[in-house]
């Protein structure tokens, strides 16, 4: 089911990525403002406190 999961954010990411018309990259970070499309998306962000030492405990599961 994770897998499921995975590649379903993975597609998601890209189908995004493909339609964005406002990108601003800050070292290897990628921040999306808004982008077209004309089907509905749903775009699920977290903030894993990545200076504090958790997004490779919350990447890692």
């Amino acid at each position: 089911m994770l897998g499921r999961i995975v590649v379903l954010g993975v597609l998601l990411l890209v189908t995004v990525l493909s339609n964005v018309s406002s990108v601003s990259a800050v070292d290897s970070a990628v921040s999306v403002y808004e982008f077209d499309t004309a089907e509905k998306v749903l775009v699920l962000t977290f903030d894993a406190g990545a200076d504090r030492g958790y997004a490779p405990q919350i990447l890692d599961t």
